[in-house]
Protein backbone atom coordinates (compact mmCIF):
# COMPACT_ATOMS: atom_id res chain seq x y z
CA UNK A 1 0.00 0.00 0.00
CA UNK A 2 0.88 3.47 -0.34
CA UNK A 3 2.34 5.78 2.31
CA UNK A 4 0.79 9.72 2.92
CA UNK A 5 1.94 11.95 5.07
CA UNK A 6 -0.93 14.28 6.91
CA UNK A 7 -0.19 17.32 7.93
CA UNK A 8 -3.26 19.05 10.22
CA UNK A 9 -2.67 21.14 13.46
CA UNK A 10 -5.88 20.71 14.64
CA UNK A 11 -6.12 17.12 16.33
CA UNK A 12 -9.20 16.07 16.05
CA UNK A 13 -9.11 16.53 12.26
CA UNK A 14 -5.91 14.72 11.71
CA UNK A 15 -7.18 11.50 13.49
CA UNK A 16 -10.68 11.65 11.80
CA UNK A 17 -8.53 12.42 8.44
CA UNK A 18 -6.34 9.74 9.57
CA UNK A 19 -8.79 7.21 10.13
CA UNK A 20 -10.74 8.09 6.38
CA UNK A 21 -6.99 7.46 4.92
CA UNK A 22 -6.27 4.52 6.39
CA UNK A 23 -10.10 2.90 5.35
CA UNK A 24 -9.43 4.14 2.27
CA UNK A 25 -6.40 1.55 2.60
CA UNK A 26 -3.43 4.18 2.87
CA UNK A 27 -0.72 3.85 5.48
CA UNK A 28 -0.39 7.37 6.98
CA UNK A 29 2.00 9.39 8.93
CA UNK A 30 0.80 12.37 10.68
CA UNK A 31 2.30 15.61 11.52
CA UNK A 32 1.04 18.39 13.59
CA UNK A 33 3.71 21.05 12.06
CA UNK A 34 5.03 21.65 8.92
CA UNK A 35 8.48 21.73 10.17
CA UNK A 36 7.78 18.13 12.13
CA UNK A 37 6.63 17.43 8.34
CA UNK A 38 10.07 18.58 7.46
CA UNK A 39 12.10 16.36 9.10
CA UNK A 40 9.65 13.38 8.24
CA UNK A 41 9.88 13.93 4.79
CA UNK A 42 13.86 14.41 5.40
CA UNK A 43 14.01 10.79 6.84
CA UNK A 44 12.71 9.27 4.80
CA UNK A 45 11.31 11.15 1.67
CA UNK A 46 11.16 8.35 -1.08
CA UNK A 47 8.60 6.45 0.99
CA UNK A 48 5.98 8.96 1.23
CA UNK A 49 4.34 8.83 -1.97
CA UNK A 50 1.69 11.34 -1.44
CA UNK A 51 0.97 14.73 1.26
CA UNK A 52 -2.36 16.29 2.60
CA UNK A 53 -1.56 19.05 4.14
CA UNK A 54 -3.51 21.82 5.81
CA UNK A 55 -2.75 25.62 4.46
CA UNK A 56 -2.89 27.02 7.91
CA UNK A 57 -0.28 25.53 10.14
CA UNK A 58 0.76 27.04 13.59
CA UNK A 59 4.53 27.54 12.42
CA UNK A 60 3.90 27.73 8.77
CA UNK A 61 1.17 27.69 6.42
CA UNK A 62 0.66 24.86 3.80
CA UNK A 63 2.02 26.83 1.14
CA UNK A 64 5.06 27.45 2.92
CA UNK A 65 5.81 24.03 3.66
CA UNK A 66 4.76 22.87 -0.34
CA UNK A 67 7.65 26.25 -1.00
CA UNK A 68 9.96 23.95 1.24
CA UNK A 69 9.30 20.78 -0.48
CA UNK A 70 9.85 22.24 -4.09
CA UNK A 71 12.87 23.79 -2.86
CA UNK A 72 13.91 20.38 -1.38
CA UNK A 73 13.19 18.67 -4.83
CA UNK A 74 10.40 16.82 -3.31
CA UNK A 75 7.78 16.23 -6.47
CA UNK A 76 5.13 14.74 -4.80
CA UNK A 77 1.36 14.97 -5.09
CA UNK A 78 -0.43 17.17 -2.76
CA UNK A 79 -3.99 17.52 -1.51
CA UNK A 80 -4.32 20.77 -0.17
CA UNK A 81 -7.37 21.72 2.55
CA UNK A 82 -8.85 24.19 3.95
CA UNK A 83 -11.97 26.08 4.82
CA UNK A 84 -11.00 28.58 2.51
CA UNK A 85 -13.37 28.72 -0.38
CA UNK A 86 -11.56 26.96 -3.70
CA UNK A 87 -11.73 30.76 -5.13
CA UNK A 88 -9.23 32.18 -2.66
CA UNK A 89 -6.44 32.85 -4.59
CA UNK A 90 -4.06 31.48 -2.75
CA UNK A 91 -5.75 28.00 -3.32
CA UNK A 92 -6.03 28.87 -6.59
CA UNK A 93 -2.79 29.41 -7.30
CA UNK A 94 -1.06 26.52 -5.38
CA UNK A 95 -3.79 23.94 -7.73
CA UNK A 96 -2.17 25.65 -10.60
CA UNK A 97 0.28 22.69 -10.27
CA UNK A 98 -0.57 19.28 -11.88
CA UNK A 99 0.35 17.38 -8.95
CA UNK A 100 -1.69 19.04 -6.67
CA UNK A 101 -5.43 19.15 -5.56
CA UNK A 102 -7.76 20.95 -3.02
CA UNK A 103 -10.83 19.88 -0.80
CA UNK A 104 -12.60 22.66 1.24
CA UNK A 105 -13.15 21.45 4.68
CA UNK A 106 -15.68 19.98 6.27
CA UNK A 107 -15.04 17.13 3.94
CA UNK A 108 -16.11 13.34 3.55
CA UNK A 109 -14.14 9.97 2.63
CA UNK A 110 -15.63 10.43 -0.92
CA UNK A 111 -14.79 13.73 -1.68
CA UNK A 112 -11.16 12.87 0.16
CA UNK A 113 -10.69 9.61 -2.57
CA UNK A 114 -12.33 11.71 -5.18
CA UNK A 115 -8.99 13.88 -4.99
CA UNK A 116 -6.68 11.06 -4.52
CA UNK A 117 -8.14 9.44 -7.33
CA UNK A 118 -7.73 12.73 -9.67
CA UNK A 119 -4.09 12.63 -8.44
CA UNK A 120 -3.35 9.17 -8.92
CA UNK A 121 -4.28 9.99 -12.59
CA UNK A 122 -1.93 12.77 -13.11
CA UNK A 123 0.91 10.93 -11.42
CA UNK A 124 3.07 7.95 -10.77
CA UNK A 125 1.35 7.94 -7.50
CA UNK A 126 0.80 3.91 -6.28
CA UNK A 127 -1.35 2.21 -3.86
Amino acid sequence: MGRILLVEDEPAVRAVTSLMLQRLGWDVITAATGKEALRILASDPIDIQIAVLDLHLPDMGGETLFGHLRLLEMIIPVVFCSGYDRDDPTVHSLTAESQTAFIQKPFGINTLESALIRLKQTSCVSR
